[in-house]
């Protein structure tokens, strides 16, 4: 009788650890931090669609309250402004960024190297995220800054799940949003959210966060939503973001980003990292060349190149390779060829933009980087040629004059912009696309 009474109270206890919030949420952080902790054994390919939206109506804007409960409600219209891709690697090292530190590092995709640039340093226009990887999953679950509240159990696609709240106070927050001109300024705000967890498992399933903005920004509020799944790797499995979703929402404009995380793989290494070069999709290019020792070409030299593969602007992305042959030898000025015609020159896509509209049309931005030479890839530099020169002014008659453009302050001189007028979400750009270009100083 005593050790069927026994049995009965362990029983009981047990099912009473199941019914507890508390003991579920206890057991669903200490999963998380097995993957936080297990994470700096990986990289991971992130690829970002970005969709910038204007509202239909031209009556005046609401107020930040109303607009967001327009949009909670699924009640705003809005229209396609622009979209562009970006693909990185991501994974977890140090970075320096603003108020301090992160524990993330990104490089271009398939890039040989992570360095101590942080995320706003490779991406300097558009909307953009840091801290999906790894660092929101510590300042929630890890770090104490939240305070926690049990919602319910619901049922979502036929799986029973256990809804809580978290809220991040502002004086405990290390949220910082940028805004203004090349993002010189910046607030703190606090946090406030959503998460589901399977209490099978005791696996993170959703994760949702949401920050008002003080009214001195250029938007009311930003949101992510993150969905998580296990992830077969190294011999184990852990918990990953498989997709994700941010929304800055304001007055005169949407920003969303879709976010998916893909081809994790292991490496060895500390803060400098080294890895295989990946094959994405939609890259237009194969692997990287092996960088050989540094090569000087005077500055001002022109060249003309060919770009030697067709792009396809639907699966293009900014970190994309991209590779072009020159089509003429690059010579010296007084004589001799420095670089024999034929020779491959390779660079990065920086900006692959759709802008829709009456306007519509495709912006490429390209960064060139290295070319061969004696079966050596060697690091330069170069800017696109405009085609303008300078000219004496005349001292009568007609002024003549060169347009060019307007002048966007925060654009690389090493950067080549393409515009493609009237081109549709499907356009493909036909290799052999030339362009000429001035070598730059080193």
């Amino acid at each position: 009788m005593p050790t069927r009474l026994a049995l009965f109270v362990s029983l009981s206890v047990a099912l009473l650890a199941q019914d507890d919030p508390q003991d579920l949420l206890m057991r669903v952080s200490q999963r998380i931090r097995d993957t936080v902790d297990r994470l700096p054994k990986y990289v991971c390919t992130l690829t970002i669609d970005r969709a910038e939206y204007q509202p239909n109506s031209v009556l005046p804007t609401y107020s930040c309250d109303s607009l967001v409960a327009e949009k909670r409600a699924a009640n705003s219209k809005r229209r396609p402004f622009a979209s562009d891709r970006l693909r990185l690697d991501v994974a977890i090292g140090t970075s320096h960024e603003i108020f301090g530190t992160t524990d993330e590092m990104y490089s271009w995709v398939g890039d040989n190297h992570f360095d101590n640039r942080g995320l706003f340093d490779l991406v300097r226009q558009g909307s953009i995220s840091s801290g999906s990887f790894s660092t929101l999953l510590v300042t929630v679950f890890v770090e104490d800054r939240a305070s926690f509240s049990y919602y319910g159990d619901v049922t979502v696609d036929g799986r029973l799940l256990a809804e809580f709240g978290f809220r991040i106070p502002l004086e405990k927050s290390n949220y910082v949003y940028l805004f203004g001109r090349d993002r010189s300024e910046h607030v703190r705000a606090g946090a406030v959210g959503t998460f589901l967890v399977d209490p099978k498992t005791f696996d993170l399933v959703r994760l949702t966060v949401r920050h008002a903005l003080p009214a001195e920004t250029d938007a009311c509020e930003t949101s992510q939503t993150f969905d998580y799944g296990r992830v077969r790797l190294g011999g184990g499995d852990f918990l990953l973001a498989t997709e994700g979703r941010l929304n800055i929402l304001s007055l005169s404009e949407d920003a969303e980003n879709h976010m998916a995380y893909s081809a994790c793989h292991e490496f060895n290494g500390q803060s400098t990292l080294t890895f295989e070069a990946l094959e994405p999709s939609g890259s237009v290019s194969g692997k990287s060349d092996a960088v050989g020792p540094e090569f000087v070409l005077p500055a001002g030299l022109p060249f003309k190149l060919a770009f030697t593969e067709r792009i396809d602007t639907a699966a293009a992305a900014a970190g994309d390779p991209i590779r072009a042959k020159l089509t003429a030898a690059i010579r010296a000025r007084t004589s001799g060829v420095l670089v024999p015609q034929g020779s491959i020159v390779s660079g990065r896509i920086i900006k692959a933009e759709h802008r829709y509209g009456q306007n519509k049309s495709f912006l490429l931005a390209i960064r060139l980087d290295s070319m061969m030479v004696g079966g050596m890839s060697r690091p330069f530099k170069a800017t696109r040629d405009s085609g303008a020169r300078r000219f004496a002014k005349s001292a009568g008659g007609l002024t003549q004059s060169v347009d060019l453009g307007p002048l966007n302050a925060g654009q690389d001189r090493q950067v080549g912009v393409f515009e493609f007028p009237g081109a549709g979400p499907n356009y493909v750009i036909k290799s052999g696309l030339e362009s000429n270009w001035l070598t730059l100083e080193p």
